[in-house]
């Protein structure tokens, strides 16, 4: 464990490099810290702050260091740290509701707006990880029907819809995450009658949705889920070539699917998926301010459809 004055050092370094490189990349919103040698993760939400520590006894004073820390070296207030504590989960276990504030602050990212919790639930309704992600959808969405899948807050679909999509599709089981989504959409003056959102179990919706094709699919399973609205179990690892496939059958000859978990013992098998162009493109869609492995991504394509070559979006600095 480093002295608390290393620490403030390595923070004051971070925040002044995150700083410049988000600035360049229009970013108001970053992960500042996630190394081994404190055990939490720091994210930045424009004047907020969301630290993530390991629930342990044990580490209370690691925690009061962090904290110190944070006010030492960036002048954050009590007021704008929010503390969130992660316990370590058995396998099927789920995290519940941290809280009920029900305070959504509005944040910023790539010329859109976005409505984020930080402090009542574990995650924030904005993955900062698929930020790229969502620029590569925005860029591929003019004049597409785009099928946002285990779409969450609805954030993939705001970037459609500002890219010029002519129809989207946004799937959920929450209906919490629905709403959600709804308020994001109309947060950009986005929302319009080509825009439907769907409260539904993504296997089912994938079974029934036989009437349309889609040109752009977004697939981003959770590892894990265990609803009681749902009929069994989702383990991204035994489901994900079912899933696949699904979306396979509804894609449109030309289109494209993006597909992305972050299992990081995750294993794809290409070979799964004949006379499919599978390309892994993580590479290009982790952020540079995420230190460990967060997600990984793929870009699937019939080999009849013309080959995409994604540019590089990080400007560095």
């Amino acid at each position: 464990m480093p002295r608390l004055d290393e620490f403030v050092d390595r923070l004051k370094f971070l925040q002044q490099q995150r700083r410049r490189w988000a600035g360049a990349n229009q970013i108001s919103c970053y992960r500042l810290f996630d190394e081994d040698v404190f055990p939490v993760i720091i994210d930045v939400y424009e004047k907020d702050m969301v630290c993530y520590v390991l629930e342990d006894p044990e580490q209370e004073q690691d925690l009061v260091q962090v904290v110190q820390a944070l006010q030492a070296a960036l002048g954050w207030t009590d007021d704008r740290i929010h503390i969130k504590r992660r316990h370590r989960q058995k396998e099927g276990s789920r995290y519940e509701r941290l809280g009920q504030t029900d305070q959504l602050v509005t944040v910023r990212e790539g010329g859109l707006k976005f409505l984020v919790n930080l402090d009542d639930y574990l995650d924030t309704g904005l993955f900062l990880d698929h930020r790229w992600t969502r620029s590569y959808v925005r860029g591929l969405s003019a004049g597409r029907r785009v099928l946002n899948l285990f779409a969450y807050t609805g954030s993939f679909t705001v970037y459609a819809a500002q890219g010029g999509a002519f129809e989207t599709a946004t799937v959920d089981l929450n209906a919490n995450y629905g709403e959600w989504a709804k308020k994001n959409l109309a947060l950009n003056a986005l929302e319009g009658p080509n825009h439907r959102f769907y409260r539904r179990d993504v296997f089912e919706f994938l079974k029934s949705e036989t009437r349309k094709q889609w040109d752009l699919i977004i697939l981003d399973p959770p590892t894990f889920s265990q609803s009681k609205k749902m009929e069994g179990t989702l383990d991204v690892q035994r489901d994900y070539p079912e899933l696949i496939q699904g979306c396979l059958k509804i894609l449109s000859p030309d289109g494209i699917l993006f597909f992305s978990n972050n299992y990081l013992k995750f294993k794809f098998d290409e070979r799964l998926f004949p006379k499919i162009r599978c390309q892994e493109i993580t590479s290009l869609t982790v952020p540079r301010d995420f230190h460990k492995g967060i997600h990984r991504c793929w870009l699937l394509t019939r080999e009849t459809a013309p080959e995409l070559t994604l540019p590089v979006l990080d400007k560095g600095v």
